[in-house]
């Protein structure tokens, strides 16, 4: 899976926007409610994958 600057996906927590990818599979984001953070690439993809997985 490939983040894109500017698209929207949702962890188990809330949403994020993805604001810039960075080096070492690192994502700035900027959450629902406003705040900004960083996550793991791999984590995130792994997260939706297993979200998706659950909703069959």
């Amino acid at each position: 899976m490939r983040f894109e600057i500017g698209d929207t996906y949702r962890n188990r927590k809330q949403e994020y926007t993805v604001l810039e990818v960075k080096k070492g599979g690192l994502l700035l984001v900027r959450y629902s409610d406003g705040s900004v953070g960083q996550l793991h690439a791999d984590v995130q993809c792994n997260i939706i994958e297993n979200m998706a997985r659950e909703k069959k």
